[in-house]
């Protein structure tokens, strides 16, 4: 049996390649603690920032949406999709330690139709208080350093 040999040196050749990531992992709400926590104030105009949604995704290209899955305040909050700010709506004053709850999400709207089940974050709760509420903290300790000379109400 005859063979043919086509090269008789061996060479090398680089070859670059570029790996695409893949839209594959779903957004996770930075929003700390959670259930989330906000308070709006009793005379609260409408359009007041009350809290701000924050939201990320592992992938490139990422493209997220906010969304109120399910109202429980009577339609007095409403969420710019883009920006996650959750806002005031109508001119009706808010109760004093009344709990406004709104249940959201944040969804990757790069994923493909198919997948978008995979492309949303789970639902959060968002607990909003008329008046005023307790500071909260997510740590159980912080620590800062300050000079024993730092002038009052400086930078």
């Amino acid at each position: 049996m005859d063979y043919y040999k086509m090269w008789d040196d061996t060479d090398n050749q680089r070859v670059i390649i570029h790996v695409k990531d893949v839209n594959d992992e779903p957004p996770y709400f930075i929003n700390r603690p959670l259930p989330m926590q906000a308070v709006v104030q009793l005379n609260a105009p409408p359009n007041t920032p009350v809290f701000t949604l924050q939201a990320r995704d592992p992938d490139t290209d990422h493209n997220i949406h906010y969304f109120i899955v399910r109202d429980r305040t009577g339609g007095r909050f409403e969420v710019d999709e883009r920006s996650g700010v959750v806002r005031t709506r109508g001119t009706d004053p808010f109760q004093l330690d009344m709990e406004y709850v709104l249940y959201v999400k944040a969804e990757d709207q790069n994923g493909r139709v198919d997948e978008r089940r995979y492309q949303s974050t789970p639902e959060e709760r968002l607990s909003i208080v008329g008046g005023k509420r307790a500071p909260q903290f997510y740590m159980p300790t912080y620590e800062a350093e300050i000079p024993e000379n730092q002038k009052k109400d400086s930078e």
